[in-house]
């Protein structure tokens, strides 16, 4: 009986030693699972967003002061040939048959100048609005704006003026092989499509500033030039 009882402690402690083996192994939190093991790195890792200078401002900006001094330039070439008539008569030359025509030109000498006066304002606004922009200042936008409104207007009245001022001339025409009387509507043609094409030409570059600068990620960064801030936006390839 005592033999039998010793023997049932001795099961007993061998029970409990293997039971506290095995929780040694598992360890203060548990058996270890699939479950519990990290998941391995992912590769390529997210982008992650860095602050970069955008280079569009300076090709832009480029652009408009090149047009712009070009644009002063042709208005002040066109508010001096207002007074070459008056040049050649001082000369005593005078293009024979064309005494009408020059004196259309002479007629309406003050509304050519006042229309170069506003062709060059315009263009010094342009060159104004270029300079903002390669230097990146908040009020570049702006006056971009204001310079596409401006030329809008002042290209439909200069095409306005150009063909009541051709007509004007190609009616003083003398009679003969290029005169009015002999080209029938083939001058008017011509105009018209000159006219035409003066108009889209001029448009061109307003009508892309006004889309260009109402783009919302291109306000958004015209905003931070005057706060310094940088626009972020994820690495690309080969940054």
């Amino acid at each position: 009986m005592e033999l039998r009882m010793v023997m049932q402690r001795n099961d007993d402690a061998a029970r409990r030693a293997a039971d506290a083996g095995r929780g040694a192994e598992a360890g203060p939190a548990g058996p270890v699972s699939a479950n519990s093991v990290p998941a391995p790195p992912t590769w390529p890792a997210p982008a992650m967003a860095m602050a970069v200078r955008s280079s569009w401002p300076t090709p832009v900006g480029v652009i408009c002061v090149v047009l712009g001094v070009l644009g002063v330039l042709g208005g002040l070439v066109g508010m001096v040939s207002v007074f070459i008539p008056d040049w050649f008569s001082s000369f005593g030359f005078s293009p024979p048959g064309m005494e009408q025509a020059l004196e259309v030109f002479t007629q309406h000498r003050a509304l050519i100048l006042v229309m170069n006066v506003v062709t060059t304002l315009t263009a010094g606004l342009l060159l104004f609005a270029g300079v903002g922009v390669v230097s990146r200042r908040g009020w570049a936008r702006r006056a971009c704006l204001w310079f596409s409104g401006v030329k809008i207007v002042v290209v439909v009245l200069n095409a306005a003026l150009g063909w009541y001022f051709q007509q004007a001339q190609f009616r003083a025409l003398p009679s003969g092989p290029f005169g009015a009387s002999s080209s029938g509507g083939f001058f008017e043609f011509v105009t018209a499509i000159g006219v035409g094409v003066s108009v889209l030409w001029g448009w061109a570059l307003p009508v892309f500033l006004i889309i260009w600068f109402n783009r919302g990620s291109i306000r958004a960064e015209v905003r931070s030039w005057d706060s310094g801030a940088q626009v972020t936006r994820p690495p690309e390839l080969g940054d």
